[in-house]
């Protein structure tokens, strides 16, 4: 546990689980932070005054961090290394809210959900930025990849459903239909 008074949540463990980046607002504004796992060498990582940021995810490399994080009115998708350093915007969509990043496997993609349609789904960008892409079709809102990178598991409403990357073609997973599912579950 690391200690403060203030607002400390959304935290993740680095691959290697030797540090984790958690949201706090112990700054008196929103940052992300990291720390070793046994809660020593506890420092700020972001230093941008921000009223809205979040779902920190380590990149597999555990050498970049991605997370969303609210410019005027809209949330974007960014991501920086854990020094600190090399603070990049890879979404910029004014029209819609780009948030809960997720890396590819090979670390080349962030997936992340966009509400830039009616019903929000799940897009994808180079890690180095670039061209948006659409993946699903069906509407998403959080993702993950298959650890050997060939499906695409993400929430559409509160079921879990599977893009098979190769194929597109996308289903639910109906053995998980009732249960309890999201980021604040623990299953995805």
């Amino acid at each position: 546990m690391i200690n403060s008074s203030f607002e400390d949540d959304t935290a993740r463990f680095s691959p290697n689980g030797e540090w984790v980046v958690f949201h706090s607002t112990r700054s008196g504004f929103h940052e992300l932070w990291v720390a070793r796992s046994d809660c020593s060498q506890v420092r700020q990582l972001t230093r941008l005054q921000s009223k809205g940021l979040g779902s920190p995810r380590w990149s597999p490399d555990g050498q970049w961090i991605a997370f969303d994080r609210n410019v005027k009115d809209n949330a974007n998708i960014f991501k920086i290394r854990v020094d600190g350093t090399d603070l990049l915007q890879l979404t910029s969509d004014p029209a819609a809210d780009e948030i809960m990043p997720a890396w590819s496997r090979d670390g080349e993609w962030i997936y992340f959900s966009s509400n830039k349609t009616s019903e929000p789904q799940i897009y994808r960008v180079p890690a180095a930025g670039g061209e948006i892409g659409s993946v699903t079709m069906s509407q998403g809102l959080e993702a993950i990849e298959s650890t050997d990178g060939a499906s695409l598991y993400f929430l559409n409403g509160n079921q879990l459903w599977r893009k098979d990357l190769r194929r597109g073609e996308e289903s639910t997973i109906p053995e998980v239909a009732s249960a309890a599912i999201g980021r604040d579950r623990g299953v995805l």
